[in-house]
């Protein structure tokens, strides 16, 4: 139950350790900073404003896509959970004619 409060309180953020440790994830977070820096220094102040706009709403937008997915996840995995709990596996069972 602490782990359900933690996310609950929001102290535990399983979206900001996405990534952390995957190689292609890092790779690819890698390749958009050194492009973002190219970009802006081709760019000059003003243009690079709009650069750097653009880049934080992409970003807040996976953030939120990510934050979306993980509460889908879990929804579906606590329904999976409370159903074989409850003995719902019979009825699938019965019902799919497995």
């Amino acid at each position: 139950m602490k782990i359900i409060k933690e996310l609950w309180h929001g102290n535990l953020q399983p979206v900001a350790k996405f990534g952390d440790g995957v190689r292609s994830i890092s790779e690819l977070e890698r390749i958009k900073e050194r492009n973002r820096e190219k970009l802006l220094s081709i760019l000059g102040n003003e243009k690079g404003e709009i650069l750097e706009k653009y880049t934080d709403c992409i970003d807040e937008y996976i953030s939120s896509v990510c934050e979306q997915a993980f509460y889908e996840g879990f929804c579906v995995g606590a329904k999976m959970c409370s159903e074989s709990l409850l003995g719902a596996d019979e009825i699938i069972k019965r019902d799919c004619c497995l």
